[in-house]
């Protein structure tokens, strides 16, 4: 996926380098929040997601949930938030699992490319 002049994966790159800017602190749970809300203006404005984006809230989930060999079993539009919480020791470590995990997404690398880290110890 080109990735050189798209403003979703430019802003989530921001809210990565700076998420006390955007979200307080580093947390999955703040950063799904906000996502949902960045979802729900664009609809509400009636302003088109990009393919970027519709590739993110429509594969992202399966992604991870492949990723960790686990079955779509929550009762969520979201499992992602779900599973990567589960393997992260804390809501911070989960907020760049999700990062790590988003940039492997983007890059179209296959599970168990590149190993995650889920642990404060090891950020």
């Amino acid at each position: 996926m080109d990735t050189t002049d798209n403003k979703f994966l430019i802003f989530l790159k921001d809210i990565k380098e700076r998420p006390g800017l955007y979200l307080g602190q580093p947390s999955l749970e703040l950063l799904h929040a906000f996502l949902n809300g960045y979802s729900a203006c664009r609809k509400a404005c009636q302003v088109m997601a990009s393919p970027e984006e519709r590739y993110f809230f429509s594969d992202f989930s399966k992604f991870v949930c492949d990723y960790f060999d686990v079955q779509y079993q929550f009762k969520t539009d979201d499992p992602w938030v779900k599973v990567i919480r589960f393997f992260s020791t804390t809501d911070r470590t989960a907020f760049y699992a999700f990062f790590d995990l988003f940039d492997l997404f983007i890059a179209g690398k296959q599970i168990g490319d590149s190993p995650i880290c889920f642990d404060d110890d090891n950020l």
